[in-house]
């Protein structure tokens, strides 16, 4: 499994805690082969991450399963072409509900950070959410449950040899 985490603002240390956490464990516990971080904003971030760390404008050259906390990011995510299974982590922001709308239908599954933030986008969107995870704790497992046990790129999937 290739991970990658987009977040706004590398700098926002109540978040980027947590996504270390994530990282680092899964790096640490073999769950992924390898992970990324990705940012629009820089600033400073006190945690050890144990992995590469990216402008977003790097997505263009990943292929994975993707993370994102954010509406811009995830509406910017969904442009790109290449082999990335998004995942939008809501609950992180306080929402614009037209912007969520606006991208409602479009190909990316939805995992909630609290209860209450998965019923506010059921309330939102009419949509159930894949489940609720609380600061990134066993986000993987879910990931890999959402796709049926596939760890690589779907690609990697139906190639006959």
């Amino acid at each position: 499994m290739n991970l990658g985490i987009y977040v706004s603002n590398i700098g926002d240390q109540a978040h980027m805690q947590h996504v270390a956490e994530c990282i680092n464990n899964s790096l640490l516990n073999k769950r992924v082969e390898d992970a990324s971080l990705f940012y629009d904003n820089i600033g400073f971030n006190p945690f050890n991450i144990r992995c590469g760390s990216f402008n977003s404008t790097d997505i263009w050259n990943f292929n994975g399963d993707l993370i994102i906390n954010n509406l811009n990011s995830l509406r910017s995510a969904l442009n790109i072409v290449n082999d990335i299974d998004v995942y939008y982590y809501h609950g992180w922001e306080e929402i614009n509900v037209l912007q969520l709308l606006s991208v409602i239908g479009k190909n990316f599954k939805v995992i909630c950070n609290s209860q209450d933030s998965a019923n506010e986008f059921y309330r939102l969107t009419n949509t159930e959410p894949l489940g609720v995870i609380e600061n990134y704790n066993g986000i993987l497992d879910l990931i890999m449950e959402s796709s049926n046990g596939r760890t690589k790129n779907s690609r990697d999937v139906c190639t006959s040899k």
